[in-house]
């Protein structure tokens, strides 16, 4: 799936995703992807886009998570770099 980051506090490392539709998900920052040889977490930017998986909803058994979040290199090669414009004007 694909989405932009539309809200994340830092100090408390969470923060929700919207998809086109403006379905959101929940999110933790230590489902985006590691960088580095030190392990460090990567910190999201608001008005990224990223793409992702959803955890099992059972096990959760609340709100649907995002986890596998990474940077979406594939949505600007596919030229839906316009999705961020088009949810930034939605907010």
């Amino acid at each position: 799936m694909i989405g932009q980051v539309t809200t994340f506090i830092d100090v408390r490392g969470f923060g929700f995703i919207t998809d086109p539709s403006g379905e959101q998900y929940f999110f933790h920052v230590t489902h985006f992807l590691r960088e580095g040889a030190e392990g460090k977490e990567r910190k999201p930017k608001l008005g990224e886009v990223v793409s992702f998986e959803l955890a099992d909803p059972v096990r959760l058994g609340r709100n649907l998570q995002a986890i596998k979040i990474r940077p979406s290199d594939l949505c600007v090669q596919a030229g839906i770099g316009a999705l961020a414009v088009g949810l930034k004007g939605g907010e």
